[in-house]
């Protein structure tokens, strides 16, 4: 799998493992941008896969960060979020 950054955007090699692992189904990843200031411990980034290699899929959003805090916000989000607001985007799987 290739993993290419466009712009601005530095990730470190973790969270380009962490993004690899994420989009294990895809030849190329493209990660073309960060949503918010990166001013806390997990990072939300825009993310657009290709699994053929060459055709990309819609756009994806992944926050990556420390394990502790992504399983800490997953379980709020089952807890207090799901199923009860109109209009939020759907969380896949298991962190």
């Amino acid at each position: 799998m290739s993993i290419e950054v466009v712009g601005s955007t530095i990730l470190s090699e973790a969270h380009r493992a962490v993004v690899a692992a994420l989009f294990a189904d895809c030849r190329h990843v493209a990660v073309e941008g960060e949503l918010g200031d990166g001013s806390g411990a997990a990072r939300v980034l825009t993310v657009t896969p290709y699994r053929d290699g060459a055709t990309p899929e819609l756009p994806a959003v992944a926050k990556v960060g420390p394990a502790d805090l992504i399983q800490h916000e997953h379980e709020a989000f089952r807890r207090h979020i799901r199923g009860r607001l109109s209009g939020i985007p759907e969380v896949w799987g298991e962190p």
